[in-house]
């Protein structure tokens, strides 16, 4: 009985802190309109909503909802681990590995001299003797020197941010949590011997080394297990939800296997989960076939995964904390940004990096979250007379970092053109303007399609007026140079479609400008290599692969023939229509309640940018759009009437 009411009080908990998270998301998308990152707006609302302000999830709960915050970590990781993709990260090898090096020992030098000069003035060790001052320094140092890859991989996720500098701080990030465990695990041991007075052996530190190795030998294995679940599950749903299950038992297994391995051998085996799963990650990404389906899983879950997870890091937010050791942490913490610019500058002139890498780059480091309070948990555990001070003044440094932190990484993604956030489309009301860069057969026979079909038609090219046969009723652009101004010119900013057959570099292009500039809502390439298939994606076009092209439709016609001719516009008079809900009066009205022609069928609802799943008491909301399939009359009518 004691079981089905943990069951069920589970069960409650779950989905209170669900419902509440569905709200704390339509809040933090608020501070996006400050140009916040959305994180920031998460951790605030999971504050206001936590034990400490509106007391919507009391304290007493968190415990309960542990497995998100696990499954998390592990997800992070996995995200981490997959972005160090060796074939881009190897001419910047060298640079990653110096700076995670300088910037940890500077980092950790600063603070040990800022402990001597401010000992008198910090009353728990104030008197306390050299070594104790010695080690309270260096694990300060360690901790105050990482940076949140939660965060990182977040605000990455949220600005679509790739680049030289987006590659390198990734890398450095994982390298220096890598350091940070290392020399934690190694310090933690020759700490605990000093200050009991024991003798300081080489095996303690062999042992950390050995514990390393096997996390990195159990992340390959992690690797091989979930090489097995992309061969054998199909739906990808449940391949999703099992990736993110076996996450989750991975930080179950640790634990397991330190207490297993204490009470039969006498001494304990201690793997670090997070660097079991950025093994993992990294090792499906550059050493198996399922590179590509493993990042398709990060980009889809990226959102929900992030959401649930920074909000929970709000709700832990110990307010109390902060209103005790605000003035020191606010030091602590001015130290620490001292320490990373100085660290960065001095890496960045080693490695000779492009200036805004070293001179702005370094405010892309200061965001920290779960990695930092989990160490000063450790350290408070472990040193109950000091160690509990000290690290509360870490846990108000991580969260004024943590806060702080994101905002200024989007900053510099922006300054350094690294980001890429799709601009705010604004159609002209028409919906019926299209682009068509590349003059050739296919784009007349497109055009002349689409003319048809009652839009509005350009194609612009490389040619040289006078070189080719214009064909008639089409309106040929002569365009000099690939680049906004020239596209913006030829209306390409107010375009409802743009579709480029070009190369698939000058493709690339079209979609930065198209996307970032414009927002424009479709956007279509032709693809002649598939490499380049995940980049036009991250740009949200869709790519035609010709060689393939031919075969998927066949393949249609064979399996569905009726639907396919319908699609192509081979039934004579039928066709398909997108068509965007502008009419006020149709807005909140139910799909049941729509007046449409018999002979007009609704398939799908889009809208914010994601397909929902609509039925009858759907209500559509302006800014929708609306699939439909019916005659090319009727279709125009309920366009009017959408649309007016």
């Amino acid at each position: 009985m004691d079981f089905i009411f943990e069951y069920k009080e589970f069960i409650a908990i779950l989905i209170g802190f669900l419902i509440v998270t569905l709200a704390a998301e339509r809040i933090a998308a608020f501070f996006q309109k400050f140009n916040l990152p959305l994180i920031t707006g998460l951790i605030i609302a999971g504050i206001v909503a936590g034990p400490f302000i509106l007391h919507l999830i009391p304290a007493e709960t968190t415990g309960s909802l542990r497995f998100i915050y696990d499954t998390s970590l592990a997800f992070i990781a996995f995200a981490a681990g997959s972005e160090l993709y060796l074939k881009d990260l190897r001419s910047r090898l060298h640079s990653i590995q110096v700076n995670a090096f300088v910037q940890t020992g500077i980092t950790v030098g600063i603070f040990l001299i800022a402990f001597f000069v401010a000992r008198p003035h910090i009353p728990f060790i104030a008197k306390t003797s050299f070594t104790q001052v010695l080690i309270a320094a260096l694990f300060t140092g360690l901790i105050f020197s990482t940076r949140s890859m939660a965060s990182a991989m977040a605000v990455i996720s949220e600005t679509k941010a790739k680049g030289p500098f987006t590659q390198s701080l990734i890398g450095i990030s994982v390298l220096k949590e890598s350091l940070v465990t290392i020399s934690f695990s190694v310090l933690l041991a020759v700490s605990k011997t000093l200050l009991t007075g024991g003798d300081l052996g080489l095996m303690s530190l062999v042992a950390v080394l050995i514990d390393l190795a096997l996390a990195i030998a159990f992340g390959i294995g992690l690797a091989k297990i979930l090489e097995l679940v992309h061969k054998f599950i199909g739906y990808q749903s449940l391949r999703y939800g099992v990736i993110l299950l076996i996450g989750f038992l991975v930080y179950q297994f640790a634990p397991f296997l330190e207490h297993s391995s204490e009470s039969s051998f006498g001494f304990k085996i201690s793997v670090e989960p997070l660097i079991m799963c950025i093994a993992c990650g990294f090792y499906l990404a550059n050493y198996t076939k399922y590179r590509s389906d493993f990042l398709k899983f990060i980009k889809d879950s990226a959102g929900y995964v992030f959401i649930i997870f920074f909000f929970y890091v709000g709700i832990g937010v110990r307010l109390d904390v902060l209103s005790n050791v605000w003035l020191i942490a606010v030091i602590f913490f001015g130290v620490r940004l001292l320490s990373l610019a100085v660290g960065a500058f001095v890496s960045g002139i080693m490695t000779k990096d492009p200036k805004p890498f070293y001179q702005i780059g370094w405010m892309a480091y200061i965001t920290q979250a779960s990695f930092g309070i989990g160490l000063s948990t450790i350290l408070m555990n472990e040193f109950p007379d000091w160690g509990q001070q000290l690290g509360t003044i870490i846990i108000a440094g991580v969260v004024y970092s943590q806060l702080i932190g994101p905002i200024l990484f989007k900053k510099v993604l922006s300054l350094l053109k690294e980001q890429h956030v799709k601009a705010k489309h604004e159609p002209d009301g028409h919906d019926k303007d299209a682009l068509i860069i590349g003059f050739e057969g296919m784009s007349v026979a497109l055009a002349r399609q689409l003319i048809d079909k009652g839009w509005n038609v350009s194609i612009a090219t490389f040619k040289q007026s006078g070189s080719f046969q214009e064909p008639e009723g089409i309106k040929i652009h002569h365009l000099k140079s690939l680049d906004r101004d020239a596209l913006a010119e030829l209306g390409g900013d107010e375009a409802e479609a743009i579709v480029s057959m070009l190369s698939d570099e000058e493709n690339l292009k079209v979609c930065e400008i198209a996307y970032e500039d414009f927002g424009t809502e479709d956007l279509i390439v032709r693809m002649t290599d598939r490499q380049y298939h995940e980049q036009y994606q991250s740009f949200g076009a869709r790519a035609v692969d010709p060689n393939t092209a031919m075969v998927n439709l066949l393949e249609h016609f064979v399996r569905s023939p009726q639907a396919t001719s319908l699609l192509l516009g081979l039934e004579g008079d039928q066709d398909t229509r997108d068509i965007r809900l502008r009419n006020p009066n149709l807005h909140g009205i139910a799909l049941r309640d729509l007046r449409l022609p018999a002979d007009v069928i609704i398939l799908s609802v889009k809208r914010g940018g994601h397909t929902i799943i609509s039925h009858g008491y759907t209500r559509l909301r302006r800014g929708d759009i609306i699939t439909m399939v019916g005659t090319i009359k009727s279709l125009n009518d309920t366009a009017n009437k959408f649309e007016g």
